[in-house]
């Protein structure tokens, strides 16, 4: 196993995929995810500065 890694032989290396890859319901770019990403974090930085003031 610790071969196949090294040589990236998806024949005899093991996946681990985990539980939540049932939770992935369709594909989307980089870019998307990076948007989405970032719109979610300036929202939560300004609801955190809305409860500082």
């Amino acid at each position: 196993m610790v071969d196949a890694r090294k040589t990236d032989d998806l024949e005899q290396a093991p996946l681990y995929a985990g539980e939540s890859v049932g939770l992935v319901t369709g594909e989307r770019s980089a870019t998307d995810v990076v948007r989405d990403l970032t719109a979610s974090a300036e929202q939560a930085l300004r609801r955190v500065a809305e409860l500082l003031d």
